[in-house]
Order: C-alpha cells, then sequence, then structure tokens
C-alpha cells in the first residue's frame, strides 16, 4: 500500500456527493481528459501553482521570495519553477495557490475525524473524488480500509477507467457505494471528447453492475450534462440503454454548471470547448430528463 497520496483538497460538510453529510477527499490525477472538467485542478498528476490574477497587488513579494528570482506571478508557464511554493507563503494578497500536498493515511483521518459525528446524525461519511481516485490505488485502498475500520462509510466517485484486478484488490472490499460516472455512449465521441476510447469503463461498469444486482457494493450510473456534448438525444438515450443492459434501472443527471472555465483558466486548463456560459435552465433539464425516462431508466435525484 501507497505509503502517502497526493491530494488537493478536504472539504467537510458536502451535500452533494452521497448521502448524509459528507467530507469530501479531492485526489490528484486523471486518466480522463474531459473537456468540460468540474474539477480541472485535478487533473494533473503532480503538484501545481496557480496564479489568481484578479488577487494580486503587484507587490513583487513573490518574486523577492523566489530562489529561482522569477519576475511575476505564474512563474510555473516561464519554466523556471521548481513548486516549492514559498512565492505562496510569501504574497500578502492569496494570490498564489499550492494545489496538491502529500497526506498520509493519519493525515487525513485527522481531518475527518471531528466530522464524525455529523456522520452518525445524518447517515453520511467520507466520498472519495478528483481527479481520480483509482489513478492512487495504493493510497486510495489504504485510506478506504483506515476509514471502514472506524465504521466511517466509504463513498467513491470514479470515471470507471482503471484495472479491474487492482481495484478489487485494493479498494473495492472497502466501498459502502460507488458513483460511476457514464459520459458518452459513443466509444468514438469518447475518445475525441475524453482522450479515451470508453471500452474499459464499459467493462468495469458492467462487472461492477453485476455485482451490485447481487448484493455487492450498490452502484448509481451518473451523467454530468454538458451541452452539445453529453446532453443530446442520442447520447442519453443510448446510455440508457447502456444502463438497461448492464440491467440497472436508475441513473442520476448532474446538471451543468460553467464554474469550471474561470478554474481552467486559472490552472492552466483553458479549453475551446463550445459549450453554454450559462447554467442548465429547467426546460433543458427537463429534455433530457425525458430522453432517458423514454427508454425505461428513473432519474434519481
Amino acid at each position: 500500500m501507497d505509503d502517502s497520496g497526493l491530494i488537493f483538497a478536504i472539504k467537510g460538510n458536502a451535500l452533494d456527493d452521497g448521502p448524509g453529510i459528507r467530507t469530501v477527499v479531492f485526489f490528484k490525477g486523471c486518466p480522463l481528459s474531459c473537456g468540460w472538467c468540474h474539477n480541472p485542478e485535478g487533473r494533473r498528476g503532480a503538484a501545481e501553482l496557480v496564479f489568481h490574477e484578479d488577487r494580486c497587488i503587484g507587490c513583487g513579494a513573490c518574486s523577492v521570495s523566489c530562489p529561482n528570482r522569477n519576475p511575476r506571478p505564474g512563474a510555473l508557464k516561464l519554466g523556471k519553477c521548481d513548486l516549492c511554493f514559498t512565492c505562496v507563503e510569501s504574497c500578502p494578497a492569496g494570490a498564489l495557490e499550492a494545489v496538491g500536498r502529500r497526506y498520509s493515511v493519519q493525515q487525513v483521518l485527522e481531518q475527518v475525524d471531528p466530522d464524525r459525528p455529523f456522520f452518525r446524525a445524518s447517515g453520511g461519511g467520507v466520498t472519495l473524488s478528483g481527479g481520480e481516485p483509482t489513478v492512487q490505488m495504493g493510497f486510495a485502498g489504504a485510506l478506504s480500509r483506515a476509514l471502514s475500520e472506524r465504521a466511517i462509510h466509504v463513498l467513491l466517485e470514479t470515471c470507471g477507467h482503471f484495472p479491474l484486478d487492482r481495484f478489487d484488490e485494493a479498494l473495492y472490499p472497502h466501498l459502502g457505494q460507488i458513483y460511476f460516472d457514464l459520459k458518452l455512449a459513443d466509444a468514438e465521441d469518447h475518445r475525441v471528447n475524453c482522450g479515451v476510447d470508453n471500452d474499459v469503463i464499459r467493462a468495469n461498469f458492467d462487472a461492477l453492475a453485476r455485482r451490485s444486482r447481487e448484493g455487492g457494493v450498490p452502484l448509481l450510473p451518473r451523467v454530468p450534462l454538458v451541452p452539445d456534448v453529453t446532453a443530446t438525444g442520442a447520447n442519453l438515450r443510448g446510455l440508457a440503454r447502456w444502463i438497461l443492459d448492464a440491467g440497472l434501472r436508475q441513473v442520476a443527471l448532474v446538471p451543468y454548471n460553467p464554474m469550471w472555465r474561470e478554474k481552467a483558466a486559472r490552472s492552466g486548463h483553458a479549453t475551446d470547448l463550445a459549450s453554454g456560459h450559462r447554467l442548465m435552465d429547467k426546460e433543458a433539464l427537463g429534455r433530457c430528463r425525458a430522453y432517458v425516462e423514454d427508454e425505461g431508466v428513473e432519474v434519481v435525484e
């Protein structure tokens, strides 16, 4: 098992990442490259320096403190940054942010433990998210085991692209629930938009769905709704049929949220994705819901 993991955030009091009140642990690194990623700062499997230009007061403290004497913020783009993060500590305006730091299992537990009374009262627990937790399979497994030994419910949010044999060995035995994201039904569309085809994802989904039906870890498919990409009639009907073929009857639809665009620009993951800049309205959401319900799949909140 890995001694430490690269984490970019630990957020408590989460209400949208599983049942009850939850603490979400965000892992760095992802095997996909979706242009609409809601957590683009989690895509790279390495620590990063993020520059919040709107906070910068131009004082120059970052350059003075930098061992490499970089002349301005955003030094990572100059190719001279060794990620010592001295500039982050010296910035009086909070314009520089270190995204990603090493945590041991014990360090994560110390952050989680104060929330245990809320977990017990609400039926909540800890959610592993990202990025993609299975990229750091050994650490995710060690953390999940430690949490489950403390009677803390563990939920995994996953893109589904991982080696199933390693997943079964390290992580699956310690999970209480899985949220499995399905994005595009067509393999070539998936490759173009997400960087890989969906063959491994589909095989893993089918295997985990079968186990779920037979009393294994409960599995809920989720579909992120991206205008003109995933939120089309053809794609949603195709995903609905995929879910039915796997023997499941429910899906969660995750409405499009354009907040990722600002985060992508700050973290150097800007994209030319042509999707809208606004939240999806009720009419658009209703159409998406009808596409899957017409195929016989129930939409759950």
